[in-house]
């Protein structure tokens, strides 16, 4: 098929570094480091009125690895997600993911998933790291061919992030698009792309490595970590300023580093104390 640009969006187990080195390129080098993470889902019909929120979650965390949620859609529909980390393996039947579900989430969520009527069956998936493909480093690459999304960087999806770093890589294409007037968008377009993935790659790993089990001197900043984190939740809890700040996080509108700044760390002091 005759074409100026052709744009590889077959997500993590895209093929393209097989056809490059097929072919007579070199591949891509890989960043990668291990998740080892597990999620079951298993949609359900509620009745609305069940419960009044729309989303419950229950984060894994150190002393716990696992956690989960539900999601409301419409029409009563919601699925129900257990994420299990750092190796936690999750059952694979209803019945099971209840037990364990059970363990984080309030009585009166469960009392309600336990009524509901299952719609179709448990879906298990593993995630055994994340992966970033530098493009960007590689010396010879064809001619109007270019890598977008999962197949450039796949991300620990429990963070939900995989689509907002799509978007971001489709804006940075659109700008090279512009501005190389025909020419060969390639380079310029991986350079704009691994600028994008930098912090958020960066991120990712600071977050996983907080539920990561480690020995020595890594457990001090790992618990440091943890700790700000939990502060901030708890700030977060009923400070509207810090759950806005933390879900454009979250969504990849603002950067993590924005909780650092004088002004959210004052908020996140304030808060705690308010608390007790």
């Amino acid at each position: 098929m005759p074409t100026d640009v052709v744009v590889d969006a077959t997500g993590h187990s895209a093929r393209t570094p097989g056809f490059l080195r097929a072919n007579g390129y070199e591949g891509p080098a890989e960043r990668r480091y291990a998740v080892d993470l597990t999620y079951a889902s298993q949609w359900l019909h509620i009745p609305e009125g069940a419960f009044a929120e729309s989303v419950v979650v229950a984060a894994p965390m150190l002393e716990r690895p696992t956690g989960g949620g539900l999601l409301v859609y419409e029409d009563g529909a919601t699925v129900l997600t257990l994420i299990g980390v750092a190796g936690r393996r999750l059952p694979s039947d209803l019945p099971g993911l209840l037990r364990l579900a059970a363990e984080f989430l309030p009585d009166r969520i469960i009392d309600a998933v336990r009524a509901a009527e299952p719609v179709g069956d448990v879906v298990q998936q593993h995630y055994p790291a994340s992966v970033w493909r530098r493009y960007d480093t590689l010396r010879r690459f064809p001619h109007g061919l270019l890598v977008i999304g999962d197949a450039v960087c796949s991300l620990n999806p429990v963070y939900g992030q995989g689509m907002s770093s799509a978007a971001l890589q489709a804006k940075a294409l659109r700008r090279c698009l512009a501005d190389t007037a025909g020419d060969d968008v390639g380079p310029q377009y991986f350079r704009a792309v691994a600028k994008t993935l930098a912090p958020l790659w960066q991120a990712n790993r600071l977050n996983d490595f907080a539920l990561a089990p480690t020995t020595g001197w890594l457990t001090v900043p790992q618990r440091l970590f943890n700790w700000y984190t939990d502060k901030l939740a708890a700030a977060a809890s009923d400070d509207i300023v810090l759950a806005e700040a933390f879900m454009r996080m979250v969504n990849l509108v603002d950067p993590p580093m924005k909780f650092l700044t004088p002004s959210m760390t004052m908020r996140v002091v304030t808060g705690n104390l308010r608390r007790g």
